[in-house]
């Protein structure tokens, strides 16, 4: 696939805004879940961002909050971007897990050209977190989440 300056563009303005906006901005088309573990919560979240006519975004974030606390591991031990139509699947990226060490969170944005369709599209965001301390289990709860775009 060839990148035109528009798309090069668009994509640096992606994300610029995902760094600078806060989480809870970032992620608004988006859900999340959290359950208690080593003396904080583990939160994960899958998102969708219909960017523009062409574009949209899949997003992850892994975090500890409630209190804030950095674990020994923390992120994705995989996760998927999907687009369908209709109810069938028109494109796919898989990506293989990353973590953060000694850190409280982990987020990941990667950005998609739409497929044309002639009914009801959505993007996906789905897959399993990846949350480890010392002296506790390791655990790898599952998230997704779809949204028109």
């Amino acid at each position: 696939m060839s990148w035109s300056r528009v798309h090069l563009i668009t994509l640096g303005l992606a994300l610029i805004l995902a760094v600078a906006l806060p989480s809870d901005t970032a992620f608004a088309g988006s859900s999340e879940s959290c359950q208690s573990y080593a003396g904080s919560n583990a939160c994960r979240k899958k998102g969708v961002v219909n960017v523009s006519s062409s574009e949209w975004n899949a997003r992850v974030w892994s975090t500890m909050k409630n209190p804030t606390i950095s674990i020994d591991t923390i992120g994705e031990s995989w996760w998927t971007a999907r687009e369908t139509c209709n109810g069938n699947i028109t494109g796919q990226v898989e990506y293989d897990g990353e973590v953060e060490y000694n850190d409280s969170e982990f987020w990941d944005v990667s950005v998609h050209l739409k497929h044309s369709c002639g009914g009801t599209r959505l993007g996906w965001s789905m897959g399993n977190h990846d949350f480890h301390e010392s002296g506790y289990t390791h655990i790898y709860p599952y998230k997704e989440y779809p949204m028109a775009i």
